[in-house]
This record gives structure tokens, C-alpha cells and sequence, in this order.
């Protein structure tokens, strides 16, 4: 499991691609999200700081309770939270750092 240390993981996460009229925010903010990431992880590289997106698509938590009868059976399946905690985990764990993990 990963251990807390002088690192830096970012978490993010949003309600993308529901509908067509959220769509270029959702794309646009994504975009801008990957770009920081990859640009800030560089430039604190060589301060031993690490940046990283948690990217996952939807969780069953009780965030997803309002609009979970718009994504059953989509393109992406609900995740347990343990496998979203158990990428987080592998971020900590990493010599990585300005990537994108994806948890689908």
C-alpha cells in the first residue's frame, strides 16, 4: 500500500459527458486539467514534488445517487470505491509524476 511521504497527489474528478449541452465544458476543462498536470509535474520534478490527476469515471458513492439511472449500463462502468482508493494508493507508491491515472 502507499505511505503518505513530502509527495503531492492531485485528485480530480467531474460529472463529464451526461449530455451534449455540458460537453465542451466538460472536454475544455479535461483538456486545461491534463495540461496542468503534465506542465506542473515537470516543473516540480526537480523539487521532489510529485503531480498527478485521479482520473476515474464513476464511483458508487452517494455522489452518484441523483444521476446514477443516467449512467447504468453506459459506456462506463460504476467502480467500486476500493478501486479508486487502490489507484490513489498507487500514485503514492510511484516515481512518477505530471500523469493522468485513469481508473474505468
Amino acid at each position: 500500500m502507499g505511505q503518505l511521504t513530502d509527495r503531492v497527489a492531485t485528485a480530480v474528478d467531474h460529472f463529464g459527458g451526461l449530455d451534449p449541452g455540458h460537453l465542451n465544458a466538460g472536454v475544455g476543462s479535461g483538456c486545461g486539467i491534463v495540461g496542468f498536470v503534465g506542465s506542473l509535474g515537470a516543473a516540480l520534478a526537480g523539487d521532489a514534488i510529485a503531480v498527478h490527476a485521479l482520473c476515474p469515471s464513476y464511483a458508487d458513492t452517494a455522489l452518484l445517487a441523483p444521476i446514477r439511472s443516467l449512467v447504468d449500463g453506459g459506456a462506463f462502468p460504476i467502480l467500486d470505491v476500493e478501486d479508486v482508493a487502490d489507484a490513489f494508493f498507487q500514485i503514492l507508491d510511484s516515481d512518477a509524476t505530471g500523469e493522468c491515472w485513469f481508473v474505468v
